[in-house]
């Protein structure tokens, strides 16, 4: 690791971000692992530190058409969500869908 990047691990720690771990290529676990401690020991001769990532957010619009075919959509952002389901159930295309249509909320896990 640099120096800039130790300092970036440790100055998240100490803001009270989660910090994860991983041993180097060849010494152990190549899984990355939360520090437990409040105090760690840093250890960047042997360890590779990282600040987790936090999990990308998906909005999925869920439903079916008058002609039986299953649909789904996914969307960055609650907004762009929302907005298709009011198209999907108000607009131009409304007679084309089923009642039912649903959005809702999906973390995906940060590797």
């Amino acid at each position: 690791m640099t120096h800039d990047e130790m300092i970036e691990v440790i100055t998240a720690h100490k803001e009270g971000k989660q910090i994860e771990y991983s041993y180097r290529a060849g010494l152990g676990s190549e899984r990355w692992q939360a520090v437990s401690s409040s105090t760690p020991l840093w250890a960047f001769d042997e360890i590779v530190y990282r600040v987790k990532p936090l999990p990308r957010v998906r909005w999925i619009v869920e439903g079916t058409t008058v002609m039986g075919s299953d649909f789904i959509w996914s969307y960055a952002s609650e907004e762009q969500a929302a907005s298709s389901v009011e198209v999907t159930k108000a607009g131009i295309y409304a007679d084309l869908y089923r009642p039912g249509t649903v959005m809702y909320r999906v973390e995906e896990k940060a590797e």
